[in-house]
């Protein structure tokens, strides 16, 4: 079964009567990576950048033959991207994914003092 409720029983959740043990279909690691791809999917000025650089490429390999690529997006739909580009920054910037604890280096480099 699937569920996007979350059990308070830990991995087991509680349907028709019966406690069945519930597994996640993605580690946080894998759904962190998703929404950090989302990121990255959603950032225009990166996109135009990269952009520019694939037409100089290709006009470097052309000799200058080679018409440019380009893409042009509309007030709103470069409105809507932000605003995703943005949500997607907030989430990986709240995630524990995306930082390290500094005591975690002076387990490290401290020989495990803390």
């Amino acid at each position: 079964m699937r569920t996007q409720q979350q059990s308070v029983l830990g991995a087991r959740f509680f349907t028709n009567g019966h406690l069945v043990p519930m597994k996640a279909e993605y580690s946080d690691e894998q759904l962190h990576e998703q929404i950090k791809y989302y990121q990255t999917l959603f950032d225009v000025p990166r996109a135009e950048k990269r952009l520019k650089e694939t037409n100089e490429k290709r006009a470097k390999a052309a000799n200058g033959a080679a018409p440019p690529l380009s893409v042009t997006l509309s007030d709103e739909h470069r409105s809507v991207f932000e605003h995703l580009h943005a949500s997607a920054t907030k989430t990986v910037e709240q995630s524990a994914y995306n930082w390290v604890r500094p005591s975690l280096w002076n387990c490290i480099f401290a020989g495990g003092k803390k």
